[in-house]
């Protein structure tokens, strides 16, 4: 009998409303190798891109390790890639050996920003490569060169996400629009950031674009999955059983999404005044929507993404009691023995953020791998120092293999005068757009992350 073959473009469909599928074993060859549209001609498995963002930098000495290669020991500020428990008792795993730390990379064009201080001038250059301008970044951020190029393919082009609350006031001397954004489509071309879960869930997942307001919440009420219940009981007689208890978790995932999203309820309202954290819900809020970006690519509406974790201004109360009132941007500055303390935690608590979205690629299985097999997610913040805002080694982490040729569990330190914006244009490569230039000073040609 002819296996059963299922379009990598595939929806349970019902109502209305509409649910993306994740990789099922019915989408591939017998290579791991999906099929495309109605000519059934395999395609490799995608490779998704992720900039991740933290702010106030970090204290290197308690960031950088001593040795290279993969016998590298953990520092402080690392320690979470072998396991954290978050404040509510959420267990990150172990992800020492899908990441890399990579050490020498510089952001130098930030120092050619035409205006504002230390952290909005690399800010503004965070992912782009390019001076920052008067009133915005200088050009294209990386997700977005990806988007432009091969965003095509799936239903967003890109999904930027970000969890603060935007400001709406100037900050550092320069415009909010730099402050709220990692994603550019160009000079004075911000694209927004999801800040809303209830918003990005109904946007992804839930309805049409042509349901109207009333619609949409009417159908947000009801579970999405009960609208299309007849379309995967008819599905589920013609896959495999490892199939359909595939399905099953995904459907299930999207269930528990709804849930902890009708529990926010407060948190997915307008904050009172530009920068409350308190509309946050903690850090919980974060990890929510962490886990409906990856739910989102598992679906494959989207394979690139911007995630800004808080702003230099942000509190962290979640951590404890001696954190509610500590802002973090004035604690990044200091440097006597306390802050040295307290800034160490909090960066370890960013990178057990970082740690949990990959953990969360790394469950969903595609092919004879995982989604994080098929990432590269991009971790820094946008100074190394934070005490001081130096630009000339950032703490990098690189998460995933870029679809098997990316060696990871290492420590990999470049030379002194290396760009940030080379590891783009590799980066770039590995997922489907030939690169060879990128931003100001980005060229082809850095070495070490294959092995």
């Amino acid at each position: 009998m002819k296996p059963f073959r299922l379009n990598r473009r595939a929806l349970l469909r019902g109502a209305g409303a509409a649910i993306a599928l994740p990789v099922l074993d019915a989408m591939l060859d017998d290579r791991g190798r999906l099929f495309g549209r109605a000519d059934a001609q395999p395609r490799p498995l995608p490779v998704r891109l992720i900039t991740f963002h933290w702010p106030n930098g970090t204290v290197m000495s308690r960031w950088l390790p001593t040795a290279t290669g993969a016998s590298y020991a953990l520092t402080p500020c690392l320690q979470p890639l072998s396991g954290y428990t978050l404040p509510d008792g959420t267990a990150v795993p172990a992800m020492r050996g899908d990441v890399n730390v990579i050490s020498g990379l510089e952001n130098r064009v930030a120092a050619l920003g035409v205006t504002g201080g230390g952290h909005i001038r690399a800010l503004g250059a965070f992912a782009n490569g390019m001076p920052m301008l008067a009133t915005s970044a200088g050009g294209i951020s990386l997700d977005q060169v990806a988007a432009n190029a091969i965003g095509s393919a799936t239903r967003f082009p890109s999904v930027p996400v970000a969890v603060q609350p935007a400001i709406t006031e100037n900050w550092d001397g320069a415009t909010a629009a730099i402050f709220n954004n990692l994603s550019w489509a160009g000079p004075d071309r911000p694209v927004p950031a999801d800040r809303d879960p209830a918003v990005l869930f109904n946007r992804l997942f839930a309805a049409q674009p042509s349901a109207s307001a009333a619609e949409r919440v009417a159908r947000y009420r009801r579970s999405v999955i009960d609208y299309v219940q007849d379309d995967w009981t008819r599905l589920s007689t013609r896959i495999g059983r490892v199939d359909r208890a595939r399905l099953d978790e995904h459907l299930s995932s999207i269930r528990e999404l709804e849930r902890e999203i009708a529990l926010a309820g407060a948190a997915c309202a307008a904050p009172s005044a530009p920068g409350d954290t308190q509309a946050l819900s903690g850090d919980a809020f974060a990890r929510l929507m962490m886990r409906l970006l990856v739910t989102a690519m598992r679906c494959d509406l989207t394979r690139f993404a911007s995630f800004q974790l808080y702003h230099p201004g942000n509190l962290y109360p979640w951590l404890g009691p001696a954190w509610t009132n500590l802002e973090r941007h004035g604690l990044s500055h200091r440097t006597d023995a306390e802050a040295v303390e307290l800034n160490t935690v909090a960066t370890q608590y960013n990178v057990a953020q970082f740690a949990y979205l990959c953990s969360l690629l790394k469950a969903s299985l595609e092919g004879d791998g995982t989604m994080l097999d098929n990432a590269l997610v991009y971790m820094t913040s946008e100074v190394g120092e934070g005490s001081t805002h130096t630009y000339d080694d950032l703490p990098i982490l690189l998460a995933g293999k870029g679809g098997g040729r990316v060696v990871t569990g290492r420590h990999v330190r470049y030379a002194p005068g290396r760009s940030m914006s080379d590891l783009f244009v590799a980066m770039l490569n590995y997922a489907g757009v030939p690169t060879t230039r990128f931003g100001h000073d980005g060229m082809a040609g850095i070495t070490q992350l294959e092995g």
